[in-house]
């Protein structure tokens, strides 16, 4: 079995664990250094499911196309729903289960992602 990156999360619901796969470290590092030398950062969904301890377990996930303004964020929603129904063909266990940001921490148009998430998934990681 691979080994996985936790991260505790006390408090936090629907689950209290984060089990990152080594393939979701690298697709993220991996989206990072190929992105537009306009882009300060990237965002994407994460694809997992939920164990029977409670857990999150990230195994997979994709980066998606966005712009930043000003504090607006547009995200392109068109390639999230492809890209997640093409995911889903293949592995139809996994569901969205939360979205990443790289950068060098929260800002106000994280608000506004989150939002987003928050429909696609109850309580994104």
């Amino acid at each position: 079995m691979t080994k996985s990156t936790c991260i505790h999360m006390p408090g936090v619901l629907p689950a209290n664990m984060a089990k990152v796969q080594p393939l979701v470290l690298f697709n993220i590092c991996d989206s990072f250094i190929r992105r537009s030398e306009t882009s300060e950062r990237v965002i994407g969904t994460l694809l997992g499911s939920y164990g029977e301890d409670g857990a999150v377990v990230i195994k997979n996930c994709y980066a998606v196309p966005h712009n930043e303004n000003q504090g607006q964020v547009s995200v392109d929603i068109e390639f999230h729903k492809i890209m997640y129904d093409l995911h889903h063909r293949v592995n139809p266990k996994e569901m969205i289960v939360g979205w990443y940001s790289t950068g060098k921490g929260v800002g106000p148009s994280d608000a506004l992602i989150q939002d987003f998430f928050s429909r696609e998934v109850t309580n994104p990681i």
